[in-house]
């Protein structure tokens, strides 16, 4: 049957025809005649909805049946009351199953006794409703609590969804006792723990956090990573300082063994599916692992930092550690992003290392800075400090290429300064003040299009009086754009 013929069906049908339709041989049919009623509300039914629920075998369609009784309203929750109480175990799933949306005292009471059903379907969707509820009583949580030694595995899996959704403390423990051995789901379970926040998880995901590192070593199994990302990210939830340092070593790892694999062959031309499969994977982890770091906040912040000294070092011996793939990746590079989204008061820590004795690790907080807001001018002052004072050459281009983001702001305060001190400037000052107006003219030149007239003719006027005094930016495509703008 056409699509197009289905609709034709539905929308000339009979208003009395649509209980027929429900329990049509095409699923088609059945769902769009439930979206029908969901539409016209009609009560009268609501029974009829409760048999088709009862019968449905496509989750698709009971969604919308289930959506379709909520749109008609508190008329549905008395008879769906009444399923519960059915000789029918199909028709007490359908009631269990339809009250996922009410959350009044009544309903979560006949619900809580629908955990204790004897059909196993029953018991999964009385959970089900009661997660959706958003609501935790005593009588709730000690029916999850419950429900996780069922007898049955489903029924397990809905109470750890549950206890998960509804933040139940109490179910810790058993949650815990349920990682091992792996009888049900992991990566459900360890959802859940990061969803309640108890710190008394930290211990056992940190554990497994480092175990499955070095079991993906082995063989590459995007299933682990997977399992490393549920861990990141209940750790980062839970924002306990313990697992602060076992997320960054996470990190290290999957910086390194990313590049281990590289050095073994597992490129593009060995096996193109798996270099692709690995580079995505690695990329998410460490969206998670980054995520997690920020949001454990504070206490992270000081190992960080030491993460950036230690491998700014490691790194600098040895270039090749900057790049995995052919692509740039690197330990300082990942640890320098997470820490551009701190709060503003990790800039302070960041401006320490602008003090090291060695200057890689004088770079690499240049580098660090480089994704910060220059704004704030205590930045601005210990970067013009320093390029005074700098010895290390490409450290002093760094601070020449950051200097030119913070435009006008970073030229004053560097004019100053020298005014101040009464000195010439130095060869890197002047470098910075180069960059700086590089930077300035090339946004003159890329607004030159601007549909506005009179903002067009008040850049033209400036470029004018700018060439006149023989500012030009030769040979970089701007002076061609400027000479054939004035001749």
């Amino acid at each position: 049957m056409k699509q197009q013929e289905i609709w034709s069906i539905i929308n000339n049908l009979d208003q009395s025809k649509l209980a027929e339709s429900l329990i049509h041989d095409d699923g088609r049919v059945r769902e769009l005649a439930a979206k029908r009623i969901g539409v016209i509300r009609d009560a009268t039914f609501v029974n009829d909805l409760i048999h088709a629920l009862a019968i449905e075998d496509t989750g698709d369609i009971r969604f919308e049946i289930i959506r379709t009784l909520n749109n008609i309203g508190e008329v549905s929750i008395q008879p769906l009351l009444e399923a519960l109480k059915s000789d029918d175990e199909d028709v007490r799933y359908a009631g269990a199953s339809g009250l996922c949306w009410v959350g009044s005292a009544e309903v979560i009471s006949m619900l809580c006794k629908a955990t204790e059903d004897p059909t196993p379907r029953v018991r999964a969707a009385a959970l089900r409703s009661l997660w959706n509820t958003q609501i935790l009583t005593s009588e709730v949580e000690e029916k999850i609590l419950a429900c996780l030694e069922d007898d049955d595995s489903v029924v397990v899996e809905f109470a750890i969804l549950a206890a998960g959704e509804l933040g139940c403390s109490a179910a810790v423990p058993r949650l815990i006792s349920l990682l091992d051995p792996p009888t049900y789901r992991r990566d459900r379970i360890i959802r859940s723990l990061g969803n309640i926040g108890d710190e008394s998880a930290v211990e056992i995901l940190c554990k497994m956090l480092i175990a499955n590192l070095d079991k993906i070593d082995a063989s590459f199994d995007i299933h682990e990573y997977k399992s490393e990302q549920d861990i990141a990210e209940a750790l980062g939830k839970i924002a306990d300082p313990r697992a602060v340092v076992p997320v960054i070593d996470a990190l290290i790892h999957c910086v390194t063994v990313k590049r281990v694999k590289e050095d073994e062959g597992d490129t593009d031309e060995c096996n193109p599916m798996i270099s692709e499969q690995d580079r995505s994977v690695h990329a998410h982890l460490l969206v998670y692992i980054s995520e997690a770091l920020f949001r454990m906040d504070e206490s992270s912040i000081a190992p960080l930092i030491e993460t950036l000294r230690k491998y700014a070092v490691i790194e600098c011996e040895d270039e090749s550690l900057k790049y995995c793939c052919g692509r740039p990746m690197s330990v300082t590079r990942e640890v320098s992003h997470i820490l551009s989204k701190m709060d503003h008061s990790v800039v302070g820590q960041i401006l320490k290392l602008l003090e090291d004795k060695n200057a890689a690790v004088r770079k690499a907080a240049v580098d660090c800075l480089s994704e910060t807001d220059l704004e704030e001018k205590t930045v601005r002052d210990a970067l013009i400090t320093l390029i005074f004072n700098e010895e290390d050459g490409e450290v002093k281009r760094k601070i020449s290429w950051l200097l030119r983001k913070g435009g006008l702001s970073s030229f004053d305060d560097l004019v100053n300064a020298c005014e101040k001190m009464d000195r010439p400037f130095t060869q890197g000052e002047i470098d910075a003040i180069h960059g700086i107006c590089q930077t300035s003219l090339s946004n003159i030149t890329s607004n030159l299009a601007d549909p506005d007239g009179e903002e067009r003719q008040k850049r033209l006027t400036l470029l004018r009086e700018l060439v006149s005094v023989g500012f030009t930016l030769s040979p970089r495509r701007e002076s061609k754009v400027l000479g054939e703008l004035f001749g």
